[in-house]
């Protein structure tokens, strides 16, 4: 298969991604209702890691060094990333989690930038800009000012951009599955050590909640990461953040659905300059070689 057909098929994979990840934010914002967020992402990617380990048990028990090294700097970031985000959600509506998490789409290239020396191109900084003014149509107020769940939902977009360029270097020379693996097993670590510090223990969990954790799991995170961690072999983390960020769109879309969330002129607006951007990035993504 040709480079570009990898890279084209790589896209539409992680469009799934998008649209995938846009449900989570409606899943988990009603879920937050019945438990605590450490202690819901502690069972997530607990289950998640166990999943992985029997299914692909094979492939697993051959874990090196250097796996483990690569899933401890990537299960970070996923920590990070997931802690503040699932915590702004419990004080922040889905449709700006979804586009505040997209934030990270503008950190991606200054941080592959950092490392590798080598200046994003035009399009990624063209395409970052008009993200940024979207996001600010989509979660800032009329005072201009950020309440307290969208401030750490943006803190969160660094460690998932971050996570997002972890992913980028690391996915070309280890296995997808073994990727995914070695980043929820620190991840897990992490959120339980943090859940017990932290949070009450749960004495219940109903069925809704049961339900919710085992869409979580399967679909949102064993899916979702197997996915990502494959496609990012044939594409760049510019890219690939630019794509991932579709998933506001679906958020807001789900979250006026399902959870009568407000629809204004300003976020339709703002969904309609993230859409340009992801189209200026697609239309002008030919080279697969570019590290960024």
């Amino acid at each position: 298969m040709s480079t570009n057909k990898k890279a084209l098929r790589a896209d539409a994979l992680l469009f799934i991604v998008a649209i995938v990840w846009g449900t989570g934010f409606i899943v988990v914002k009603d879920t937050l209702h019945d438990i605590s967020p450490l202690f819901l992402l502690a069972i997530r990617f607990t289950l998640s890691t166990i999943i992985l380990s029997v299914i692909f048990y094979r492939k697993i028990k051959l874990l090196k060094m250097t796996d483990l090294k690569a899933g401890f700097i990537i299960g970070f970031c996923l920590f990070g990333g997931y802690a503040l985000q699932t915590v702004g959600l419990k004080y922040t509506s889905p449709s700006n989690s979804g586009f505040l998490t997209a934030t990270n789409v503008v950190i991606v290239p200054f941080i592959v930038w950092l490392i590798y020396r080598e200046p994003p191109k035009i399009n990624v900084f063209i395409a970052s800009f008009l993200t940024l003014m979207g996001i600010g149509l989509i979660s800032l107020n009329i005072s201009l000012s950020i309440g307290l769940g969208d401030f750490l939902t943006i803190l969160g977009a660094v460690f998932f951009a971050s996570h997002v360029v972890s992913v980028g270097k690391y996915t070309k020379k280890i296995d997808a599955v073994v990727l995914t693996f070695s980043q929820f097993l620190f991840a897990s670590v992490l959120f339980i050590l943090s859940a017990f510090t932290l949070e009450t223990v749960p004495t219940t969990i109903n069925s809704k909640v049961t339900y919710s954790i085992l869409y979580q799991v399967v679909i949102i995170t064993i899916i979702g990461y197997l996915i990502q961690n494959y496609a990012q072999k044939h594409t760049s983390s510019s890219h690939t953040s630019i794509i991932l960020s579709m998933e506001a769109l679906f958020a807001m879309i789900l979250d006026v659905v399902f959870l009568n969330g407000a629809l204004s002129y300003r976020m339709i607006g703002g969904g309609a300059l993230i859409l340009i951007a992801v189209l200026i990035i697609e239309l002008n993504y030919f080279d697969n070689t570019n590290k960024i």
